[in-house]
């Protein structure tokens, strides 16, 4: 089986290029960026390879490109590294803030490249009307799934399929989502699982019951993780996200700080969020004024 890994980012800084280059000497695979360049050229040095995607690029494959489609539309990326290169069995999307904590990558992709499955990805789950996205996709197909994006891998004939779909909902869209609805362009996590499962494509998760290849722990969409303690510890033979450094990890971390305390949680549901591996990481990755501001800034929260 060919594969290739594309890995998706805005953004190439020093940290990024090394993740990229560990990847390019250990995995077995092919690899190239695909670089949103909406907001200018991402510059990924000599010797790397680089697709780059833009709005109106996307609109000259007839998808319709909203706003904010570099967040919401991971799933553009596959098809720009497709059309890019067209002759891969898989393509693995890897997001920029991943991290394969083991000596060799190719211990997590060499144990997929026997299964022909078309879509392997982390945590998935049949959606309700709970869940935020659930709406918008279900206008188009009924039955909604999940599936978290940071890393996945999907069959070429899988990419073409969902392309397909995705050229004809922006075709379509205007036309089956009533006018009195909000009309929110369906996002990443819930179009592809949801157009591949309906169209009959082979579907796994990559932690199964004889390997785990990550936890709730180490792979998630809310607090950041910090590279300078994940580079200390050792290789674990695990996948962890996010993981940010610098002012990036202190950035991503404050965002994270002012949603939960936005949240109605009661305090003890806090301090799980604010333990002290956030602090550990936090006085890693920050300045001492950082903590001492993101402190303040939860206790205040509380006292409020």
């Amino acid at each position: 089986m060919r594969e290739v890994i594309l890995v998706r980012t805005h953004y190439a800084d020093a940290d990024v290029l090394n993740f990229f280059d560990h990847m390019a000497r250990t995995s077995g695979r092919d690899i190239v960026f695909v670089c949103d360049e909406s907001n200018g050229v991402v510059n990924v040095g000599q010797g790397r390879a680089k697709v780059s995607i833009t709005a109106d690029y996307m609109s000259s494959l007839g998808l319709y490109a909203p706003k904010n489609w570099g967040w919401l539309c991971g799933d553009y990326f596959l098809y720009a590294g497709q059309k890019a290169l067209p002759h891969y069995d898989r393509y693995w999307l890897v997001e920029s803030d991943v991290r394969f904590n083991m000596e060799r990558c190719s211990d997590f992709f060499d144990h997929f490249s026997a299964r022909a499955s078309d879509l392997v990805v982390a945590h998935s789950f049949k959606s309700t009307p709970k869940w935020y996205w659930h709406r918008p996709m279900s206008y188009f197909i009924p039955d909604v799934y999940a599936c978290l994006f940071p890393l996945l891998g999907v069959s070429n004939a899988g990419i073409q399929a969902a392309f397909n779909a995705r050229v004809l909902m922006s075709q379509t869209f205007r036309d089956i989502v009533p006018e009195d609805q909000a009309r929110r362009w369906p996002n990443d996590e819930s179009f592809l699982i949801s157009t591949l499962l309906a169209q009959g494509f082979s579907h796994e998760k990559i932690n199964s019951a004889d390997q785990k290849f990550y936890s709730a722990e180490t792979f998630s969409v809310g607090t950041p993780k910090s590279l300078s303690a994940l580079e200390g510890q050792g290789y674990d033979g695990l996948i962890y996200h996010p993981v940010h450094a610098k002012e990036r990890f202190v950035s991503k971390i404050k965002t994270r700080t002012r949603s939960v305390l936005n949240q109605k949680l009661d305090e003890a549901r806090k301090s799980v969020v604010f333990n002290e591996t956030f602090f550990r990481d936090l006085a890693l990755e920050g300045t001492e004024q950082d903590v001492a501001d993101i402190r303040a800034m939860i206790e205040e929260a509380l006292i409020s």
